[in-house]
């Protein structure tokens, strides 16, 4: 396990000065990874099981988390702190120049390039790809998207959800061909019911 001052870690990724940045450090596990692959069930499901921190270089909740926690403990203050709620906002700022995340630099398992491809589209061997479709084809009907649902707004009252508790069944395989022969929210809506 390595430390890390985060306010050397940002100036030696970057250059820039990180002198608005909090003085803390976050303790990394720099062994090989157990995980290399995101198509394994859990990516190294056996860190998680046994000691979580040590995938901080890896798995994004588990570097917040360990940040969030170094910085409560270097200034004893807890999760209740305006600091804390401002760090964990600044973690995800999607902007690199102001992002925390960005600058610790973890491990990625995925290139860049399938990265983008990701973003328009979903994988198809899980419920993610009927949502994702569904929103892609529609977006102005799909008033809400989650996890376990979708909600329609067809132009009739009441909004229509489409419940997905399954992670398995919105696979492209098992909504595909129902997805090609529906010609709008609507008549997906009803081919669901019939």
């Amino acid at each position: 396990m390595k430390a890390y001052n985060i306010a050397d870690v940002i100036s030696a990724s970057d250059g820039k000065s990180s002198a608005s940045l909090p003085a803390f450090s976050i303790s990394v596990n720099t062994a090989p990874a157990k995980a290399t692959t995101l198509s394994q069930k859990h990516p190294g499901d056996v860190g998680l099981e046994s000691d979580p921190a040590s995938l901080a270089d890896t798995l994004d909740w588990v570097a917040k988390r360990e940040l969030l926690r170094a910085y409560m403990d270097r200034h004893g203050c807890g999760w209740n702190d305006p600091r804390v709620a401002a760090l964990a906002l600044q973690y995800h700022d999607l902007r690199s120049d102001k992002s925390v995340f960005k600058r610790l630099g973890l491990r990625t398992l995925i290139r860049p390039e399938e990265a983008a491809v990701a973003v328009s589209e979903p994988p198809k061997g899980t419920r993610a790809w009927f949502r994702g479709k569904c929103l892609a084809r529609w977006p102005d009907a799909v008033v809400t998207a989650n996890w376990d649902s979708l909600v329609f707004d067809i132009g009739a009252d009441p909004l229509r959800r489409v419940p997905m508790m399954d992670p398995l069944k919105g696979t492209a395989e098992h909504t595909g061909g129902l997805l090609a022969e529906s010609t709008s929210p609507a008549d997906l809506l009803n081919r669901l019911n019939s």
